[in-house]
């Protein structure tokens, strides 16, 4: 169990360092997309400031030029455009670790670039195809797009940028910086959050472990008390539905009567239970006996119910048990004897709750007994009868033996007095 525990508790921190750190990158991230967004709206306002302001000069130029330049014959206001943008660049420190401007034009199926400008520093890249995976941002420039997108620069760096058409020139100018010079501080940021949150944690787990968690093992114990006693009450509950459901069963083809009563109020019982044997033996409906309780009663033999009337009433109010017989006369007019015993329940206060019982039908036991009865006293006056005849016969036996005896010894005084006679004779 302890294990288990410690297991549960390492897991519980485990998930507390992964939210904590879900948590941060999240608001780094977040933070990160919106230094993305505003550099990506810094990088559009000087594209398209450069652009406005390189075209602006290139109408002047166009316009003024001839004009101001009547010695120059030969004098190219593009060119003399572009040498304007050198010298201003020249002078403009540039922005960022790795941005730069970079301005291009086409020339048939090539991208010519005419300078980059980085810290200070103009120089003129290599020419390359127009179709090339590279340069994406001044290839859509020079199709006369404007906007912005994370993508490869001319030399295979992944860069933000943001590119500008210059129409009078025809020309495509990019703002860049290196998308990495972007990240650097969100992954330094992320990585120091990371280390501070994973101290914080575990600082907070270590406090944790210290102070909650013996509650959090208490109450961990107590849940498990909990639902074992739930479980034990559960399969409690479940045998008890198994046993009354057996005991309904029983009950319902068993020939004796299973009452149940409740008698909170001892005077005013409530049947809450009648099996179908009642109806059997009472001959009435066991929804009339549910809803009049001392409906059972009427059917009682006058002699026997104010006797079984009382000593119910007195069993019901807690003064001792309920043991009676007593004739029933239901509407079929068969008087039949019957035997009910009740035991009283009781609640935690010691007052009659329910009382529970039985009622056996003794009519088959009692017309026994009377045949026994019956055939005791015809086997009684059978015996008085033969041994009176009996009697009579001895007597009259008796009385010859005496009569016999007595013509003997009249004889035999006969026989003494005349007998002398003949032998002188």
């Amino acid at each position: 169990m302890f294990n288990e525990e410690k297991r549960r508790f390492l897991l519980l921190s485990a998930i507390l360092v992964v939210i904590s750190m879900i948590a941060t990158c999240s608001t780094v991230f977040l933070l990160y997309r919106e230094a993305v967004a505003e550099r990506r709206a810094d990088l559009v306002a000087t594209a398209q400031s450069q652009a406005r302001l390189i075209e602006a000069v290139a109408r002047f130029d166009r316009k003024y030029a001839p004009y101001i330049n009547d010695d120059l014959p030969d004098y190219d206001p593009t060119q003399g455009t572009l040498e304007q943008l050198f010298a201003a660049h020249q002078a403009y420190p540039g922005f960022g670790t790795t941005g730069e401007f970079v301005l291009a034009r086409r020339q048939g199926t090539q991208i010519r670039f005419l300078f980059r400008h980085h810290h200070n520093r103009l120089e003129i890249p290599d020419p390359i195809a127009f179709e090339a995976e590279l340069a994406e941002p001044m290839r859509r420039a020079l199709s006369g797009e404007s906007g912005t997108l994370i993508g490869l620069d001319y030399h295979g760096e992944l860069v933000l940028a943001a590119y500008e058409p210059v129409a009078v020139l025809d020309l495509g100018i990019v703002a860049k910086v290196d998308l990495s010079e972007v990240r650097a501080p969100f992954v330094r940021a992320t990585a120091a959050a990371l280390l501070v949150t994973l101290l914080l944690v575990g600082i907070g787990v270590l406090l944790l472990k210290k102070t909650i968690a013996p509650l959090f093992f208490s109450l961990r114990a107590t849940s498990d008390e909990l639902i074992s006693e739930m479980t034990q009450h559960h399969q409690a509950l479940s045998a008890l539905q198994e046993s009354e459901e057996r005991f309904r069963q029983i009950a319902a083809v068993a020939p004796d009567v299973f009452w149940l009563v409740d008698c909170h109020i001892p005077d005013a019982p409530q049947t809450l239970y009648l099996n179908q044997a009642f109806e059997l033996l009472w001959q009435s409906p066991i929804a009339a006996a549910l809803q009049d309780h001392f409906s059972w009663a009427e059917k009682i033999h006058p002699e026997d119910k104010q006797p079984v009337l009382t000593a119910y009433r007195d069993f019901l109010r807690g003064a001792g048990p309920f043991d009676l017989e007593f004739r029933l006369l239901p509407e079929t007019g068969e008087l039949r004897h019957l035997w009910m015993k009740g035991e009283l329940l009781r609640d935690e206060r010691g007052q009659p709750a329910r009382a529970a019982g039985i009622v056996h039908d003794l009519t088959s036991i009692k017309a026994a007994e009377q045949l026994v009865q019956q055939t005791n006293r015809d086997l009684e006056r059978k015996v008085a009868e033969r041994t009176a005849e009996l009697s009579r016969t001895i007597r009259l036996m008796s009385g010859r033996e005496v009569r016999m005896a007595e013509l003997k010894k009249e004889n035999r005084q006969l026989r003494e007095r005349f007998m002398p006679q003949e032998d002188s004779a």
